[in-house]
This record gives C-alpha cells, sequence and structure tokens, in this order.
C-alpha cells in the first residue's frame, strides 16, 4: 500500500517532516504540493504521474488538505483516468490529519488491505463523505442517469 499527501503550499511537506520525527523515517512516503501561482494543471500532471506510479495492486490512499478543493479535484481526476481495476485499488480520504496519516501507515506497516486501512480512517473524520472511491461516484453517475 503507497501513501501520497497532496495538499495547498508546504502542508504536506510539513506531515511528512512530523511523520519523519515521530517514525525517524518517512522517505516511502510521497508529496505533492499546490504552490501559490502555480497552474492546477501543472499540479494535477505531477499528482497524477504520482498516482501512476504509486501501488496500484495492493492499494494507495491519497491524502488531501480540503474535499471540493483543487488537490482533492485534481486527484479525482486523476483517478479517474486509471483502468477500472487500478481506480478500485484508490482512495482519496480529504481534510487529512496527523492522527489519521498515522493510522494509515500503522496499517501498511501491518499489511492490512486497503479497504481495512481506509474503514480505519472514518473514526477520525466526521463523515464517509470525506472518503472518495470511484465506486461511489459511478453509483452517482448512475443515480444522475449518465
Amino acid at each position: 500500500m503507497d501513501i501520497i499527501i497532496a495538499s495547498h503550499g508546504g502542508l504536506s511537506a510539513g506531515f511528512k517532516d512530523a511523520l519523519a520525527v515521530i517514525l525517524g523515517d518517512a522517505s516511502d512516503i510521497q508529496t505533492e504540493k499546490l504552490s501559490a501561482g502555480e497552474s492546477v494543471e501543472a499540479f494535477g500532471e505531477r499528482l497524477s504521474d504520482k498516482i501512476k506510479k504509486s501501488d496500484l495492486v495492493n492499494g494507495t490512499i491519497i491524502f488531501v488538505d480540503l474535499i471540493g478543493a483543487s488537490p482533492y479535484n485534481q486527484a479525482v481526476l486523476a483517478v479517474r483516468h486509471l483502468s477500472n481495476e487500478q481506480a478500485e485499488k484508490v482512495f482519496i480520504v480529504s481534510n487529512a490529519n496527523l492522527p489519521m496519516i498515522l493510522e494509515a501507515l500503522n496499517h501498511k506497516y501491518l499489511d492490512s488491505d486497503i479497504t481495512t486501512a481506509v474503514e480505519s480512517l472514518e473514526q477520525f473524520m466526521p463523515s464517509r463523505e470525506n472518503i472518495w472511491h470511484i465506486s461511489n461516484s459511478l453509483k452517482e453517475d448512475e443515480d444522475d442517469g449518465f
């Protein structure tokens, strides 16, 4: 399982730095930041490249700072461009915080399956709506008549 943290500004690097202090090594965590004044498309291309290179067999959790904001939207767009089989193994978790990322890392180190790891994150969020998965998106499309 891979973990990617995407955010506005240096928040993603800040999370990774804090994780390195706590764990001693956070080199296996990928980060991507949207810088002030940067084109969202350029950020999206870099994030998409990281997602394509991530573990799409065992799964990838992408943590983003805000639901509905540019890092979240670019992650959703990138996952929608994967094959259905690959997209099934990717979850986007918004409103990321340090305890939930630590929980995901614990599951990574325990070799938990991706679904178990993501379900464990629900204790850190007010609503399941903070977790995006392609299956939810397909259901929404069916409900909308697409």
